[in-house]
């Protein structure tokens, strides 16, 4: 009877643990992706978020959404990899960063894949190298399109802070690229 109990407990972790991978999945590798900018290398992080979801799934107190503790461990597991591996080159792109910071109003622009590319790239460049925390907030902003309460709550920061951040990145950003094409 004490092992039938065990079975159910098992069971019951492994299919709110399926649920969890089936719901929040991609918005994990997402997440590691807007930090590492690969895509092997964000699906490698993504396991290993899960694998820490898994071993601590029991513990999960419920003091915040989900979603937010995920999130939490997802940006962590980012970061670390990003300061082991910091002098990594990044070759892939931010796709839904364009919109953000470009803008593609000439046509001429529009077929100049080329052009696209190399800003893309530099604007990699510049992510990559705004302090911890301006990228953070950033990418949990712009890439992921999360609000800034919510990026409090994954930062264990508060809104304000978050607004100074988000501030701050778009501000180092722009004097980056202003510089840039001053050149």
């Amino acid at each position: 009877m004490h092992s039938e109990k065990a079975v159910i407990i098992t069971e019951t972790k492994e299919e709110r643990f399926k649920e969890i991978v089936d719901n929040y999945g991609l918005m994990v590798t997402n997440t590691c992706y807007g930090f590492v900018h690969s895509a092997e290398d964000a699906n490698d992080l993504a396991q290993d978020v899960f694998i820490e979801v898994w071993k601590k799934l029991d513990f999960f107190r419920g003091e915040s959404k989900i979603s937010t503790w995920i999130y939490r461990i997802a940006v962590n597991k980012s970061l670390n990899h990003k300061r082991q591996y910091k002098n990594k080159v990044i070759h892939c792109a931010l796709e839904s960063m364009k919109e953000h910071l470009f803008s593609y109003e000439s046509d001429s622009f529009h077929h100049d894949k080329e052009v696209k590319k190399r800003k893309l790239k530099l604007l990699h460049q510049a992510i990559s190298k705004l302090p911890e925390r301006q990228k953070s907030a950033f990418v949990l902003c712009y890439y992921e399109g999360l609000d800034c309460k919510e990026i409090a709550e994954i930062t264990n920061s508060s809104i304000s802070v978050v607004e100074s951040l988000l501030f701050r990145a778009r501000l180092n950003l722009k004097k980056k690229f202003k510089y840039r094409y001053e050149k």
